[in-house]
């Protein structure tokens, strides 16, 4: 057996030791001052053990051992010890934070969610399309990018690559993107990132209806694979403090029909003022009110960026919003007409030679097509129930 020591006691004569591999933890059982070799049994420390697997008293899994050489040392000031560490602590460690039974619960649902993501994307026959992390293109027109400059280039870190990925579209029909992005805007919330990852799909000959209806089941699949894996064998829930009951009732959720409501709906039933972009706070509202994950449809074009279809008042946009987390994925149906993109594109101030590659997508054989962008850890927060997003990546950037 070769692992790290988590915790160690001793009883008559003999010495426990909990243990974990990386994938679960396990009793080793020694008798005192034999058996260990070139260290002390030390938390945090490496080893390689030798013995036999058996049972205890009680019929719980152990491993007798009859050697073991200590690899890597550890001592005293090691900061994971056995107990409760807060969260806050734990952060100011992330290189040792994954250690513990919670941090290694989320890594592994982190795997889950990636693997379910791929396996529901192939099955679907979508494509994976590889887009630039760096690009002059800022696909939200917010202007809060990071900068990318050398003696021979100026260019930006990617918001998203759903421009680029439209390109992949019309070559591939369907496909989808699973990369990083950033985001420089000056945000201390417990649910934003500067550098997050994020999943999104572009379809050919898709409408917003067709959009909203495969992005409910697509979220839906994903989640109930990785509930059904979290459950067994090594129950990940139950190493995040997670009762069944939680777990039963986020099951029950996902087998749900989710509502779908238009901007105008929610601003009428909430007292939103017309034009207004939808808080965090109403979004709670509508949410709380539902008891479901929302989709709220056709905010007000004002509102949303140049390459969404539009008619005289809305955009054919949706967002898809959870309870605890807020939004979740943010999609539209993409204008398909190259003078109305054109347009639309020179309304918003966009350098018109940077981006006429985008443009020229509308030129020669030009579909009707949507897509939609899912923030994964936003999803992987609500999965694992963690009380901020930095608690589901190894390693946060953040404001």
């Amino acid at each position: 057996m070769k692992g790290w020591i988590k915790s160690t006691r001793k009883s008559k004569g003999l010495t426990f030791c909990t243990i974990t591999d990386g994938k679960r933890d396990h009793q080793i059982t020694m008798v005192d001052g034999e058996c260990v070799i070139d260290g002390e049994l030390k938390v945090g420390a490496s080893f390689v053990a030798e013995g036999v697997y058996s049972k205890t008293p009680k019929g719980q899994d152990e491993f007798l051992v009859s050697k073991l050489t200590i690899v890597g040392v550890s001592d005293d000031t090691y900061p994971i010890q056995p107990k409760k560490h807060s969260d806050e602590f734990l952060r100011s460690i992330p290189e040792l934070r994954g250690r513990t039974k919670g941090m290694q619960a989320t890594w592994k649902m982190r795997h889950y969610l990636t693997q379910a993501i791929h396996k529901f994307m192939d099955a679907e026959g979508f494509i994976q399309y590889y887009t630039p992390l760096i690009t002059h293109a800022d696909c939200e027109g917010a202007g809060e990018t990071f900068d990318v400059q050398s003696d021979w280039m100026h260019e930006k870190l990617t918001v998203s690559g759903q421009l680029h990925g439209e390109v992949g579209m019309m070559s591939l029909g369907k496909i989808y993107t699973f990369s990083p992005c950033f985001r420089a805007e000056k945000s201390m919330t417990r649910k934003h990132l500067s550098e997050f990852w994020m999943i999104e799909p572009e379809m050919a000959f898709y409408d917003l209806e067709q959009t909203i209806e495969f992005a409910s089941i697509f979220v839906k699949e994903v989640m109930l694979s990785v509930i059904s894996r979290s459950v067994y064998p090594y129950d990940e829930f139950k190493q995040l403090g997670i009762s069944s009951e939680t777990v039963a009732d986020m099951a029950s959720m996902i087998k749900q029909a989710w509502p779908v409501v238009t901007y105008q709906e929610v601003i009428e039933k909430f007292g939103v003022i017309y034009g207004d972009d939808i808080s965090s706070e109403v979004e709670k509202k509508v949410v709380d009110y539902f008891k479901l994950p929302v989709f709220i449809t056709h905010y007000p074009k004002e509102l949303k960026p140049f390459y969404m279809k539009k008619d005289d008042k809305v955009a054919y946009c949706f967002d898809l919003i959870f309870p605890e987390v807020g939004e979740v994925i943010g999609g539209s149906q993409r204008e398909e007409s190259y003078d109305v993109l054109c347009a639309q594109m020179t309304e918003a101030g966009l350098d018109m030679e940077k981006m006429k590659w985008y443009l020229s997508t509308r030129k020669y054989g030009t579909v009707p097509h949507s897509g939609f962008g899912l923030g994964f850890e936003r999803l992987l927060m609500y999965l694992t129930k963690a009380s901020k997003i930095h608690d589901v990546i190894p390693f946060p950037v953040s404001y």
